[in-house]
Order: structure tokens, then sequence, then C-alpha cells
């Protein structure tokens, strides 16, 4: 499905290079397979089209988190959330941001800012019980992964960190294999 979805998009930027709405459309798909080498060309493409775009900050900022560049992908998730506050996709771009480098509360109120403009994002919630899990309140990750669960039955995220937050309220230690995707 990706391979076809990319291949589609790439079609309508042959027919029209300037085709904003089928780069925005290529950003996502690569950005959601997490393709970072594919995803820079289309970002600097969307930066020469819509440079102060909301869009074009929260590609740049998705593609420096898959780089790890934290600082980067602080800035631009920061600019995209200046030009739409609203923007809840890059409000959890900033969430895992911050999170990544240790800033936890600014995670949560980055990740509660994303489901205050989408209450309905199930990564928002997988990556608020992940920093609840972190901080070792497993009640209210297993509710966060719960809700992520609720709203994307198949998110394989949220299914192992809830089993691993409710082993947890039994004193047992899981060990899960992502690598494996069980």
């Amino acid at each position: 499905a990706f391979d076809d979805s990319a291949r589609l998009v790439l079609g309508l930027l042959q027919r029209n290079p300037g085709n904003l709405p089928a780069l925005e459309q290529l950003a996502s798909v690569l950005g959601d397979a997490g393709d970072a080498d594919r995803l820079a060309p289309v970002v600097a493409r969307l930066r020469m089209e819509a440079p102060q775009s909301a869009t074009t900050h929260y590609y740049a900022a998705t593609l420096a988190y898959l780089q790890q560049r934290p600082d980067i992908a602080i800035r631009e998730a920061e600019a995209a959330i200046a030009a739409d506050g609203a923007h809840a996709k890059a409000q959890n771009v900033l969430g895992a941001s911050f999170a990544g480098i240790g800033q936890r509360e600014r995670a949560r109120a980055a990740f509660n800012a994303s489901l205050q403009s989408d209450p309905h994002d199930p990564a928002t919630y997988s990556n608020l019980a992940t920093l609840e899990m972190e901080a070792g309140n497993f009640p209210q990750a297993r509710r966060y992964f719960a809700e992520a669960l609720t709203l994307d039955p198949t998110n394989e995220i949220a299914r192992q960190g809830l089993a691993t937050a409710l082993a947890q309220r039994e004193g047992i230690i899981l060990v899960l294999d992502a690598s494996d995707g069980k």
C-alpha cells in the first residue's frame, strides 16, 4: 500500500511539479513510513513552494525527528504551531522531541495541547502513555494505551504498551520483542 501511494503521488508530481497538495501527500506517506531519506527532498521542495506554511514546518519537524535532531524538530514544530495553533500533529512531534531529550513536563504539555486540537489521535495517546510508563505511573499509562486502542485497535505500539503496563500491575516483568511484531 505504501509503495502504491508513493507511486500515485509521484505520478501526480511528474504531471504537475508545483502541485502542493501532492507534495504534502507524499510527505505524509513518507513521514508515516519513517523514511527520512526519501522525505528530505520532499521537505526541500515544500520549503521552495510554501516556505512559511505550517505544513512545511510540520514535515520539516518530522524529518528532523526521524533524523534524531531534536533541536531542529523542536524549532520547526514550534514554527508550525505559530503558523497554526491547532496543528495537533506538530504538537505531537514537539512532545515526542521534548520527551526524547528528557523534558517530560514540556512533552506532556505538548501532547495535551495536541489532544485539545485532535482528541482522536491514537499516536498522541500512545506517546502520553509511554511518558507515563517512564515516570512509573502505570495506571495512567494503561488508560492512555487503552484509549489509543479504542481509536485504533490495530495499533501495535499501544497493544504492546498496554500489555507491559498491565504486567506491571501484577508485578510481572514482561519483555516484548518489537522486532518480530508480536
